[in-house]
């Protein structure tokens, strides 16, 4: 009579501990996946993943649960421990530092295997333990890789330093936070979505012991991040953003980027700004979209957005048609050079030329600034028609030497002193070697004898003696060159050198006369009481 009665008794107790299994592990959403719990056992689970845009799948996953007066759960650690890749299960809860590999001591808390994850769910990840004021510096030693799982809660990595790569793929997350991190090498995070903050805050690419032989870059790729915070982070490696979807709010506050950046096919909402951010060598900025705020949003471009207003840009942008409505402003447009390369002739000239219409259009805007944005655009179309294929020959030849000269009119100061001085320096070297003795008439006015005093004994001596002459040579024949190079008019005495000599000091003279009239020309010409002057 007892028997039955024992067995309803085991009965329901079973009924009582799936009913509370299956009020702990609900359903959940990480990033774009709705996680349903479709069968609970003791050691499995059945659940029915579906992620935005894909169709719903079943699977079964091995079931760890968080017992911790039970140690079959340090089984999951002791993987991990040992750097075995964790695999096919669902996770209750997970804990990185009780794994027991890790390293504690000097405060310093250290992984030293690698960290693998692979079609995993974790319902629960325990923060990690900080004490107010703690020093403890937390360290992967190995390679991170994450693919194909799902957090429900969010990744606590803040403050920690990654001394090999980190790479997480086709992964949804609640949010990670890597605030304060470092990072030796390369940070990859490809096709992943946080429906909370993926934070980059303050990190920093530790240069002084980036391994030079890997090339180190971070990427964020094809993902959807609905918060991203990377306030005064600092990239010293190249970072990408292709195609990744930014849903309500992005902040490069006060961010650097030092080693280039790529935005291209990105999607932000239309609140987002750039304001404060450093980007320095190449930026792309190529096939960006905006959308509105609801994530079911139209895609049109939004007229008057400020994107870029205010942003620290420099060196190189790869720019699209749309560039103009980013919100570049002046001070932007005088520092960048825009790389053309992917545009044909005609379409980067007519890129140009909106660019050159915009600057006009800002008749508030100081002069000096505006003629500054206009003598850097229109020097970039002077450069595309050294490149169309369309340009006459003689056309090219010209702009050509134009370019060695004066740099086709723009700060072309520095470049005519650069040139000049190439030039008598090259000829000073010449007369000295070959004609020193008609340079010393011509400086001297009367024959020079060229033997020297007998040296004094002493290999130094006589090296020092010989270098101080060649020395005092070299100055008299820059002097010479100079005073050629110069010379409006071409000195009459030179005709009773020899013939070669003259030929060569004629030569110099052309090249001189020609230099300034085109500096003349394209350079001081820019001054008002010149063009008053030559009716310019």
């Amino acid at each position: 009579m007892n028997c039955p009665n024992k067995w309803v008794w085991f009965l329901n107790l079973a009924i009582l501990v799936h009913s509370a299994l299956s009020q702990a592990i609900t359903d959940f959403r990480a990033g774009q996946a709705v996680i349903h719990i479709v069968e609970l056992r003791h050691d499995s689970v059945l659940v029915m993943e579906t992620v935005s845009g894909e169709h719903p799948r079943q699977r079964w996953l091995e079931f760890f649960r968080n017992r911790p007066n039970d140690a079959d759960d340090s089984l999951l650690y002791v993987r991990m421990g040992r750097g075995q890749v964790i695999e096919n299960l669902f996770i209750e809860s997970m804990n990185f530092e009780r794994i027991e590999s890790a390293e504690t001591a000097r405060g310093k808390w250290t992984l030293k295997y690698a960290f693998r994850m692979s079609n995993c769910i974790v319902y629960n990840t325990a923060p990690l333990r900080r004490q107010p004021n703690e020093k403890i510096e937390r360290q992967f030693s190995k390679p991170l890789t994450i693919d194909n799982c799902i957090f429900r809660n969010g990744l606590d990595w803040s403050g920690v330093v990654f001394v090999d790569s980190v790479r997480i793929e086709n992964s949804h997350v609640s949010g990670i936070d890597f605030s304060g991190s470092t990072f030796w090498k390369p940070v990859v995070i490809n096709r992943v979505s946080a429906s909370n903050q993926l934070n980059f805050s303050k990190i920093l690419f530790n240069r002084s012991r980036i391994d030079l032989s890997v090339r180190s870059f971070f990427s964020l790729t094809e993902s959807y991040i609905s918060d991203l915070d990377m306030s005064d982070a600092i990239f010293n490696v190249p970072a990408f953003f292709n195609r990744t979807f930014f849903g309500n709010r992005l902040s490069f506050y006060h961010t650097q980027f030092l080693k280039g950046s790529d935005l291209s096919e990105a999607n932000f909402a239309n609140s987002m700004n750039l304001n404060g951010a450093t980007f320095k060598k190449f930026t792309r900025l190529r096939n960006i979209d905006f959308h509105e705020n609801d994530v079911d949003r139209g895609r049109a471009l939004i007229p008057g957005l400020s994107l870029l207003e205010n942003a620290d840009l420099a060196d190189s942008v790869s720019p699209d048609e749309n560039i103009v409505k980013y919100g570049l402003n002046l001070v932007t447009l005088k520092q960048v050079w825009f790389d053309l390369s992917a545009f044909n002739v005609n379409e980067a000239e007519r890129l140009l030329s909106s660019l050159i219409q915009n600057v006009n259009a800002n008749a508030n805007a100081p002069e000096e600034l505006r003629n500054d944005a206009l003598a850097r655009l229109k020097y970039q179309v002077i450069q595309l028609q050294r490149i169309n294929p369309e340009t006459p020959a003689w056309d090219k030849a010209i702009l050509a030497v134009l370019e060695v000269i004066v740099r086709n009119g723009y700060e072309g100061g520095a470049r005519f002193f650069l040139t000049s001085l190439i030039v008598v320096v090259f000829f000073s070297l010449l007369y000295q070697s070959r004609y020193m003795a008609d340079v010393a008439v011509m400086v001297k006015g009367e024959h020079v004898k060229t033997e020297t005093k007998e040296m004094k004994s002493g290999l130094f001596s006589k090296v020092s003696g010989h270098f101080l002459a060649r020395l005092l040579e070299f100055f008299q024949a820059m002097w010479f060159s100079v005073y050629i190079f110069l010379s409006p008019k071409f000195p009459s005495e030179i005709f009773q050198r020899s013939s070669v000599f003259q030929l060569i000091a004629t030569i110099e003279w052309v090249f001189g006369v020609c230099m300034m009239i085109v500096y003349f020309v394209f350079i001081a010409s820019n001054y008002a009481f010149i063009r008053s002057l030559l009716g310019i």
